[in-house]
């Protein structure tokens, strides 16, 4: 069983309910499972993803991703909106993205399972 519950519909990879913040990636040497500074960390802290933990240096590959995110990216490398790109969060924590097509609708946004929420601009 994975301790990961929610799958990415961009990558079609798990991960957890905590996530960081976009332009705002955890330090490159921060925890392979939960981010936090080998400092600040301490003996135990928890992660929804692994439990209860000590730290642990993060792998190659997270280090390389975390050090990407913090490049800027140009503003012609940007895409085009070409749907509604609003989120929310359903009754048990999980991400839901509005999928109407139009990117300036004017009605509430909607799921497609069944879960709206109000537009708020």
């Amino acid at each position: 069983m994975t301790h990961l519950p929610i799958l990415d519909r961009a990558t079609g990879m798990h991960r957890s309910v905590i996530r960081w913040p976009d332009a705002c990636p955890p330090p490159l040497d921060g925890c392979r499972w939960c981010g936090t500074p080998y400092l600040g960390h301490g003996s135990e802290r928890y992660a929804a993803s692994r439990g209860w933990h000590g730290y642990a240096e993060p792998t190659t590959a997270q280090m390389t991703a975390r050090r990407d995110a913090r490049r800027p990216v140009a503003p012609q490398d940007i895409p085009a909106r070409t749907r509604c790109d609003h989120m929310n969060h359903d009754s048990v924590g999980r991400e839901v993205f509005c999928e109407i097509e139009d990117p300036d609708h004017e009605e509430d946004h909607a799921a497609g399972d069944g879960i709206t929420w109000p537009r708020e601009d």
